[in-house]
């Protein structure tokens, strides 16, 4: 099944500064590059690290598309550590990809990198995952890496799901635009159950509601574990900010800590 859906996707050095182990409340790094040989391009991202990190071991990591966005726009940085201090998620590592041009920053390259380009997953999955858990203090449990995008970036995530569940077993999804892969819920019910847990969440208008709730639907029909969200809003940050909380405690409660070293204990499978 796998080899029919790549055969439709569409396929089109690090600087760091000194990263302060024991800060307080937490540290996002500068941007550091990464060349990718699948892209054939330089790609930028950002590492936010826990507080007393030194400290700590197997961390879950989220990954995050759009990443520019969601700490500009969403605060992200800023919703995991007041969701680490208050207890109420493990300790994570937060990795925010940049979708510009490194060159020329007024060049965003996420229409072409999310609708289900197979070079960019495996730059994600192989590339960045690898460097990641070399550099970081991860976890390399599947069960402990999500994947998190809105809108093209949301059909990233699901089509990740398709072809990385040993990568990454959270896939969520904000706002999801997911017209430009038709079948892609056919083709998760042509699959075998995958290892997966899934966050979807759409405003009530003019955010892709109803193919979104089909998703979700179809999903759910299928055994899955899935949260989903609708709430009012539309197509921005108005809609999408206000659920980063949720996401976060969906994928890595506090009360999971020590409890998710397999997979039965985090999806019930």
């Amino acid at each position: 099944m796998k080899y029919l859906f790549l055969a439709l996707l569409i396929t089109s050095g690090c600087a760091t500064k000194n990263i302060n182990l024991d800060s307080e409340f937490g540290f996002l790094s500068e941007n550091k590059i990464i060349k990718s040989t699948h892209l054939g391009y330089d790609v930028q991202y950002r590492v936010l690290i826990p507080k007393n990190y030194a400290a700590l071991d197997d961390l879950p990591t989220i990954y995050i598309t759009d990443g520019q966005d969601y700490i500009a726009s969403g605060k992200m940085p800023r919703v995991i550590n007041k969701l680490i201090e208050e207890n109420r998620i493990r300790p994570t590592i937060g990795v925010f990809i940049d979708s510009r041009d490194t060159a020329d920053l007024s060049k965003n390259r996420r229409n072409a990198q999310f609708a289900c380009n197979y070079q960019y997953f495996e730059f994600v999955s192989h590339e960045l995952v690898s460097k990641i858990d070399l550099d970081y203090r991860t976890s390399q449990n599947a069960n402990d890496r999500a994947i998190l995008g809105l809108s093209f970036g949301g059909l990233n995530s699901a089509c990740f799901g398709l072809l990385g569940s040993d990568i990454f077993n959270g896939i969520a999804m904000q706002s999801p635009a997911t017209f430009p892969v038709p079948d892609l819920i056919k083709y998760y019910q042509q699959s075998k159950k995958l290892p997966l847990k899934f966050y979807i969440s759409s405003g009530s208008v003019k955010d892709f509601r109803m193919q979104t709730r089909v998703f979700y639907k179809a999903i759910k029909n299928m055994g899955y574990p899935v949260k989903y969200q609708k709430v009012p809003g539309s197509h921005n940050w108005d809609n999408w900010r206000p659920l980063l909380d949720d996401v976060m405690i969906y994928f890595f409660p506090w009360e999971n800590v020590g409890q998710v070293s397999e997979g039965k204990d985090l999806f019930g499978h």
